[in-house]
């Protein structure tokens, strides 16, 4: 009765702890990944299932249900079914054996929007790289476009369960000398996603950018210093210059789109990441 229902099925993943990390742990096995069936990234189907089983052991499944836009409040019926052969020294039995289960859903008289009212924030994944093996260097073309695909998976991801975070690559030199390409790659995740599974249109809720022109890794006594982002960075009248006209030029280019709302105040010492906390003129 649920024809556009999405359904992604995952197989809890159990992993041997033989070194406690503190108090709280202990040895022995820990839930820890969910393995899909089928990718909902890249489609391809992996390899949670079958599962094989000793007797007596459980495994956990995770099902992940998006009930669409326009879909009928009530309660639906739904059948899970999962077959099964026993394996003897000779390999699996023949004939399967298939279990059911009547289930209920519920679908509640309302909808939720796809982007959440509520704006979250997450710190950053500049390190996203590294985190997945990447030992590139960081100036490298190759570098760069493999990090923004992770980031934009972890991004994606998130807007999926309706969350979001402060994850969107930026840098200074690239936002003033070629803002458009900049939003050719991100704009998407301003105006409107559409997403691996679950709602489209999903948007980011926050974003900071980078503060630009403070690199001094020590403090130089002369007459102009200021305070940006949470630490001492020296200042001169050329570079005070430079600054407002990178943030005006940022705004504006932000504004034509409609993309400066997620814009938040969020200082990060010692990186120099602010956002945007100026007027339009």
């Amino acid at each position: 009765s649920l024809p556009s229902l999405k359904v992604a099925v995952y197989r809890e993943a159990l992993m041997n702890v033989t070194q406690v990390s503190n108090c709280e742990g202990g040895y022995g096995l820990w839930p820890d990944a969910l393995v899909p069936d089928v990718d909902v990234y890249a489609k391809e189907k992996r390899n949670a299932f079958p599962v094989h089983l000793r007797p007596g052991e459980r495994t956990v499944l995770w099902v992940d249900l998006f009930i669409p836009l326009g879909s009928a409040a009530g309660t639906h019926p739904l059948t899970v079914s999962v077959a099964s052969s026993a394996v003897g020294a000779t390999g699996p039995a023949e004939n399967a054996v298939v279990s059911s289960a009547a289930l209920s859903l519920e679908v509640a008289p309302f909808s939720l929007p796809s982007t959440a009212t509520l704006a979250t924030a997450f710190g950053s994944l500049s390190s996203a790289g590294e985190g997945h093996g990447l030992s590139r260097s960081r100036g490298a073309p190759e570098w760069k476009g493999e990090t923004s695909k992770l980031i934009a998976r972890y991004v994606d991801s998130m807007l999926m369960h309706r969350l979001s975070g402060d994850f969107l690559q930026a840098d200074e030199q690239r936002l003033e000398s070629n803002f458009s390409d900049w939003a050719e790659e991100w704009g998407s995740f301003f105006s409107g996603r559409t997403l691996p599974f679950g709602p489209d249109g999903a948007r980011v809720t926050t974003q900071s950018l980078p503060a630009p022109y403070c690199v001094e890794t020590a403090p130089i006594k002369i007459k102009y210093e200021t305070k940006v982002a949470g630490f001492n960075c020296t200042s001169t009248p050329k570079r005070t210059q430079r600054q407002k006209k990178y943030w005006k030029s940022v705004y504006k280019n932000l504004h034509s789109r409609g993309w400066e709302k997620p814009l938040f105040d969020c200082e990060r010492s010692p990186f120099g990441l602010v956002a945007l906390s100026v007027c339009s003129d």
